[in-house]
């Protein structure tokens, strides 16, 4: 299915984040139900929520070398850092988007968490660098299909490399509610 537009989601799995091409329209890859684990909900999340209403998710991790489809409820992680809204690259150096699926920005300190606040961005970028976060840092991730997502980094486990693994909690705006 061909979409248009942005969506700004945030990054809540631990995985690289590639750029590639450019960001605008592109396909979106629907997650089979079997392609891997599903993201936990907080208690506060509402499969149910009215229109417009955020979806939250606390203490998401996703290990190096696995991407994260924001467009699910719950999200879906999936092997490959590509092959998600956005993810954590296999050498768990950075969180990627794909420019066909996404793209991330990341906030300054000021910048509202908000919907808005993620649309406001202009600095789209393929990647965000662990050395860029620190624990509370946000970014944004921008799906191709509209749906925008608040990533907040909680942390790291270790050092970098192929057993890296991060700890995230996700606000998603789903496309269909924007």
């Amino acid at each position: 299915m061909v979409l248009g537009g942005w969506v700004a989601a945030g990054a809540v799995v631990v995985g690289a984040i590639a750029f590639g091409g450019g960001f605008g329209r592109g396909d979106s890859v629907a997650a089979r139900p079997d392609a891997g684990a599903a993201a936990s909900p907080s208690p506060s999340a509402s499969p149910s929520a009215a229109a417009g209403a955020a979806r939250e998710y606390r203490g998401v991790g996703l290990d190096a070398g696995s991407g994260l489809v924001l467009e699910t409820d719950p999200p879906q992680a999936r092997p490959g850092a590509e092959n998600g809204t956005f993810g954590y690259s296999p050498d768990g150096e950075s969180f990627v988007s794909d420019g066909a699926r996404g793209a991330l920005v990341l906030l300054a300190t000021e910048a509202p968490g908000t919907l808005d606040g993620c649309r406001d961005q202009v600095d789209l970028v393929p990647s965000v660098s662990r050395q860029q976060l620190t624990p509370g840092a946000r970014f944004c991730v921008m799906g191709a299909d509209g749906t925008t997502a608040l990533v907040t980094f909680r942390q790291f486990s270790g050092t970098a490399g192929p057993t890296a693994h991060a700890t995230l909690d996700l606000t998603v705006w789903p496309a269909q509610q924007l």
